[in-house]
């Protein structure tokens, strides 16, 4: 992702900026009067975890953006991981004719579960361990190599190994993870791994439990999570496949533009058939809340002028970043990362829009 900064494409930078006026009162005393940035706290965690012997990125520097001696926003760029993905994503893609063998399934738990009891062991709590903080990538001998990523620089590190509190919470994220993408077999043999033995011990059991037990409180947020990981992770083939056919990329200027291209008849409000999908989508912004209603029936999209009462997708965020999202601009992964995309409901209702805009050729996800 460097090149989007000018930089190699073996450099990764991520830019915490703050939106929202509480935000900017919070972070604006940071690196001044009330503790180090975000930015500069990863920093040094991440160098940290390095020095104990943990699989991470290297960390390569960070920067912070003050005015008027408050901090704006803050920087932290790290090497690439080249040839790794996440595992939400790999899973995401592990389906079907690609779907890996019990012995590969074996084999991927047993490698995970080392990596986590060595950092465990190291004296590090990671504090957000579900799948889209752990990288993978497939070794020649066919087994896996791990890097853990974002880790909660609020948590702090201890001499020793961290307590069974510290494992329930990292290993009831993983599980979520599982859970929301209907992965649950596994865990016990997970466990064994991790704790290094043939057979679980009634204590062990019991932590395992716990785990399940907190796991399963986290499982809804990380599957709303999941749905839009899905999401991001088809319209980025999609536009993998846009660039092999040699197809233009259509940019829009505006929000507006877009509903306007995309529907047929945008004055005449639609009635949702049984078979059609409806998607609301719900802006905030400088000009206030606004809605638009997308019915997406067959052949043909249109925009729904009514309030339906009831919507297979839901997606609210600001103008900007559903702009930057469909024009496949850089900002758009950052923006998500930022929290500013919300999505509940059934994803395929807009996987079914985008198959519809491409049928129409009315736009092409930028590539």
């Amino acid at each position: 992702m460097g090149e989007a900064f000018g930089g190699p494409p073996n450099v990764f930078v991520k830019r915490y900026r703050y939106e929202r006026l509480e935000q900017r009162i919070k972070q604006a005393f940071r690196g001044t009067l009330f503790g180090r940035s975000r930015a500069r706290r990863e920093y040094e965690f991440l160098v940290e975890m390095r020095n104990r012997r943990i699989p991470t990125v290297r960390p390569i520097a960070f920067g912070e953006d003050y005015g008027y001696a408050f901090l704006q926003a803050s920087f932290l760029i790290t090497e690439g991981a080249d040839g790794f993905r996440s595992m939400d994503v790999f899973a995401l893609n592990a389906v079907g004719p690609k779907a890996l063998k019990r012995s590969q399934r074996r084999e991927l738990a047993r490698g995970l579960a080392v990596t986590i009891r060595k950092m465990h062991d190291a004296g590090v709590r990671h504090g957000g361990l579900f799948w889209r903080n752990i990288l993978l990538s497939t070794g020649s001998d066919g087994g896996y190599d791990f890097l853990l990523i974002d880790p909660d620089t609020h948590g702090r590190m201890s001499a020793s190994r961290v307590p069974d509190a510290a494992v329930v919470s990292d290993l009831s994220e993983l599980v979520a993870s599982g859970i929301a993408l209907g992965r649950r077999a596994g865990l016990s043999a997970f466990m064994k791994s991790y704790f290094q033995v043939s057979r679980l011990t009634v204590d062990q059991r019991n932590l395992t439990l716990r785990i399940i037990e907190r796991a399963h409180t986290l499982a809804p947020s990380e599957r709303r999570r999941m749905a839009v990981t899905e999401v991001i992770e088809w319209l980025r083939q999609h536009a993998g496949n846009a660039r092999r056919g040699d197809r233009s990329a259509r940019v829009f200027g505006s929000v507006d533009e877009f509903f306007e291209q995309m529907c047929s008849d945008p004055t005449v409000s639609a009635d949702a058939s049984p078979s059609s999908r409806v998607i609301r989508f719900s802006f905030s912004g400088a000009d206030g809340a606004f809605d638009r209603t997308i019915v997406v029936d067959g052949e043909r999209a249109t925009m729904s002028l009514a309030r339906q009462a009831e919507h297979d997708l839901e997606i609210r965020t600001d103008p900007e970043t559903w702009l930057a999202l469909i024009s496949g601009h850089a900002d758009a992964y950052p923006r998500l990362r930022a929290g500013r995309f919300r999505m509940e409901g059934d994803p395929a209702a807009l996987c079914v829009l985008m198959e519809y805009l491409d049928r129409s050729e009315l736009t092409r996800l930028s590539t």
